[in-house]
């Protein structure tokens, strides 16, 4: 384990021990929060398929369509 890791390790293990409303909640990131199949045949190819195209389209991945639940005048 590298200098770093350790660090990290130890600020999580610190944080963990000290909050007493912690909760352990089950891991549930998968492909199927992607758009995937969870028990598809390959999620590799999937995965890079899915990178390549957000990649691709990064202008439409990363655009937000304009807000309509404020206003803002000249003395804003």
């Amino acid at each position: 384990m590298n200098w770093f890791e350790r660090k990290i390790r130890r600020y999580e293990h610190r944080r963990w021990t000290t909050d007493d409303n912690r909760r352990v909640q089950p891991f549930h990131w998968g492909l199927e929060h992607i758009g995937g199949s969870p028990n598809g045949p390959n999620p590799r190819v999937f995965l890079r398929e899915y990178a390549r195209n957000a990649i691709e389209h990064s202008a439409d991945w990363f655009a937000a369509s304009p807000a309509t639940d404020y206003h803002l005048d000249r003395e804003n």
